[in-house]
């Protein structure tokens, strides 16, 4: 079970203007706090596709649905879909699921206190662990074979490109 807690609640609630019917997409599922509060906005008629690129969040969302009538009556209904996938993917899954357009999307972009919290994943600040840092977990690159192997330009490139360090004059 999730023991991540979603973050401004109540602002997203705001921001995002739900109303019932509306179709909505919650493109980084992980431990699914803001997905059940859009859902109890956009319910009975409304309908939410939830990705997550990492299936242990989609388990553990899974988990916690059989426990929960809201989100287990909305799966049931098909008014709430779960894809792996990552957001970067979103056009290829609206494709698929035949979703032309969509009133609200949300990206809590980053990795969860779920995902945080277990050493093996090694994301933590807090805990020994392998340095993997995969989100999804059936990748099979990992960070320790990037740092590694990769040579020292590569590296460079890839802290340049993707890291911002490029402003602080360090790469």
């Amino acid at each position: 079970m999730t023991r991540h807690i979603p973050v401004l609640l109540e602002e997203v609630k705001r921001g995002l203007f739900l109303q019932k019917g509306m179709v909505v997409v919650d493109a980084t599922l992980g431990g699914g706090g803001h997905a059940r509060m859009m859902l109890a906005e956009i319910l009975p008629t409304g309908k939410m596709i939830a990705l997550d690129m990492d299936s242990e969040a989609l388990d553990r969302f899974r988990e916690r649905l059989q426990s929960d009538v809201l989100l287990k009556q909305a799966s049931e209904e098909e008014r709430l879909v779960l894809v792996q996938s990552n957001y970067a993917d979103l056009t290829a899954v609206l494709d698929r699921l035949g979703v032309g357009q969509v009133d609200a999307l949300l990206a809590d972009l980053g990795f969860s206190s779920d995902q945080i919290e277990a050493a093996e994943r090694g994301l933590s600040f807090q805990m020994e662990g392998p340095l993997d840092m995969r989100l999804d977990q059936t990748t099979l690159l990992t960070a320790r074979e990037i740092v590694n192997t990769y040579s020292e330009v590569e590296l460079r490139r890839m802290l340049r490109e993707y890291g911002d360090e490029h402003e602080n004059g360090y790469i």
